[in-house]
């Protein structure tokens, strides 16, 4: 079967070497994208690829025709490269861009992608970092076809996946990574064989009803008027490989690359207050209020103008002091 790969990340790369070593699958095209790019919804600003991976090295290596987005999906040069490669199945895994009509129509055996959700639940932008903002104990992904609407097309598979509370977005995405490559390697063999089955997505209902949008680094602020636990999936959502949670120690921006729920107070502050420091036992940083008073937050990794500390080395240097305190 002549497959043509979409993809950008690490992740989709992981994707493509897998397709690699399924029988009968021929990869005849690769198109991917740059480190930056521009995208509809970054309003003129060109958005940085966290997760890039150097598809056309990884091809080049392999002779493997690769193909680098210049404009838009609907650039006809574009449509012609895609149409010379002969796709009859296109894969699209770790990709930022609409898929045009003339692309969809392509391929006989159709077009499919992966989403890292339940559809249609958390549909559209960012889905673990939603699923994690949200507090949700279960996620999961699904192997789907494309169509015009936005992560709507027909399901071929789907598996769930728990979230657990010391879950980050880099432990979960690397749980969704390994369902996503297990599902392909039983998957693609009943598509090569059209003996596979897909069913309609459910209706979606309450906030799942529209797509969730996509993220920018500057979404990253921590709200104070949140309590404990939602600042500390916030935190968790956000941090690396991505831009990280942030907030402000008087005009400094302070990024918040690791915090843990702390079930002992000394004292009760007002949210964003330096309550104390933690120097001693397993768990060691700076003790912060929020609105729940018996509950604060222990900041053990931060970074300040491109430097990273730990929890003690930013008390030890004397950069904070109890009764400071952050701001959104």
């Amino acid at each position: 079967m002549n497959v043509v790969f979409f993809g950008a990340t690490q992740f989709g790369l992981k994707c493509l070497e897998t397709l690699l070593t399924i029988n009968d699958v021929n990869i005849t095209g690769v198109l991917t994208g740059k480190q930056l790019f521009n995208i509809s919804y970054s309003k003129n600003k060109p958005v940085y690829n966290v997760l890039y991976a150097d598809f056309q090295a990884f091809c080049a290596e392999r002779g493997i025709p690769c193909a680098v987005l210049k404009d838009k999906m609907t650039d006809p040069e574009l449509i012609n490269i895609i149409q010379h490669w002969n796709p009859e199945f296109i894969l699209v895994i770790g990709w930022y861009h609409i898929v045009p009509k003339q692309i969809l129509d392509m391929a006989k055996k159709g077009i499919a992608g992966i989403h890292a959700s339940l559809l249609p639940k958390y549909r559209g932008g960012a889905p673990l970092v939603w699923s994690l903002i949200n507090g949700e104990s279960a996620t999961g992904v699904s192997f789907f076809f494309l169509d015009e609407g936005v992560d709507t097309g027909k399901i071929i598979d789907q598996r769930k996946i728990p979230i657990k509370l010391n879950d980050t977005i880099k432990t979960l995405y690397s749980k969704v990574e390994q369902e996503s490559i297990n599902m392909l390697r039983e998957n693609i063999p009943l598509i090569i064989n059209n003996t596979y089955s897909a069913f309609e997505q459910s209706e979606p209902y309450g906030i799942h009803r529209k797509a969730w949008p996509p993220r920018s680094p500057e979404d990253g602020i921590i709200d104070w008027s949140k309590g404990s636990l939602e600042i500390y999936n916030f935190v968790r959502a956000q941090t690396m490989p991505y831009p990280g949670a942030f907030t402000y120690l008087k005009e400094t921006k302070i990024t918040i690359w690791e915090c843990k729920l702390f079930d002992w107070s000394p004292k009760h502050g007002q949210a964003g207050e330096v309550i104390g420091f933690v120097t001693e036992g397993p768990l060691k940083g700076i003790l912060v209020a929020t609105k729940d008073s018996d509950c604060p937050l222990l900041f053990t990794h931060l970074e300040v103008e491109g430097k990273h500390y730990t929890g003690i080395e930013f008390i030890e240097k004397n950069m904070i002091a109890i009764g400071d305190c952050f701001k959104s």
